[in-house]
């Protein structure tokens, strides 16, 4: 009975079956790994059958796993970390961004230096913002999260896309830059001219473009500031809402350290007569 379990096991009838998985190892691959005294340890003692369809399973997880890991994509940490933590304030001169810092925390002012910023998140302070061994558990994230006391308050949530896109990075290794990785060349606005009616609401849309060709958006990582929120006011998301008095005024956005301008004109909404303008006196140099 010994010999008969310590025998080298062959596969079950239905193998094809068995051995669709993300992996797609062959019937004789297995079988060699099998066969492997220094892996067989575990057919020595369970059936044929048994021990056959136990690694499949494994097998078929680790090519389910290393699959996975393959179909996420590599986070830059100049292309994506950095404009994250723009957007969310980081690194503004009020927080992080300002000359020495904020509670032994400092980043370049508003993302100018990545090769500061990524040596003060990975390197300083004995790399303890990080946790590489349990990347939820990391410093930057309780911190950010408000799960942990922060001065800046919470500036996103556990669920949100913001919280995902830095627990990947982590996940990854936290790495400088990614294969093949291209530079920003320019950031412009999809529409740049708008003639808006009394609250009325439009959305700005802002892309970015790189030296690969490509190009993405990054409406929800760019600041925006009108400069007379009367007349036009933008919140975070970037869109524009009319004040009710008439008027044109400029709304900026700012993705990276690149800048582009919306220009807004609220026209006179009711119809002014001739004889008004004729009216007005006349007591200039032109008149």
């Amino acid at each position: 009975m010994h010999g008969m379990l310590a025998s080298s096991p062959s596969p079950p009838e239905n193998a094809s079956l068995a051995m669709r998985s993300p992996y797609r190892f062959s019937t004789t691959t297995m079988n060699a790994f099998i066969r492997n005294p220094r892996r067989n340890w575990i057919c020595e003692r369970l059936p044929s059958p048994l021990c056959w369809s136990l690694w499949v399973f494994v097998f078929s997880w680790q090519g389910s796993f290393v699959q996975h890991a393959q179909a996420e994509q590599p986070i830059s940490f100049e292309l994506d970390v950095q404009p994250l933590l723009t957007s969310t304030g980081c690194n503004t001169g009020a927080c992080h961004g300002k000359q020495r810092g904020q509670n032994g925390f400092q980043l370049s002012l508003l993302g100018f230096d990545s090769d500061f910023d990524f040596d003060s998140i990975t390197q300083q302070s004995r790399g303890r913002r990080l946790f590489p061994a349990s990347p939820d558990q990391s410093l930057l994230l309780q911190k950010a999260t408000a799960v942990l006391p922060h001065g800046g308050g919470q500036r996103f949530a556990t669920d949100s896309p913001a919280y995902a896109l830095l627990l990947q990075w982590i996940k990854q290794g936290s790495p400088r830059s990614v294969a093949d990785e291209p530079t920003l060349t320019r950031v412009d606005l999809v529409n740049s001219d708008f003639s808006l009616s009394p609250d009325e609401s439009q959305p700005l849309t802002v892309m970015a473009h790189y030296s690969n060709g490509s190009s993405r958006d990054v409406t929800s990582l760019t600041t925006y500031l009108s400069n007379e929120a009367a007349v036009v006011a933008v919140d975070a998301s970037g869109r524009l809402t009319a004040g009710t008095l008439p008027g044109e005024t400029a709304v900026m956005a700012r993705y990276m350290n690149n800048i582009c301008v919306a220009n807004v004109v609220i026209p006179q909404a009711r119809e002014i007569p001739n004889s008004y303008f004729a009216s007005l006196k006349r007591v200039n140099f032109i008149d």
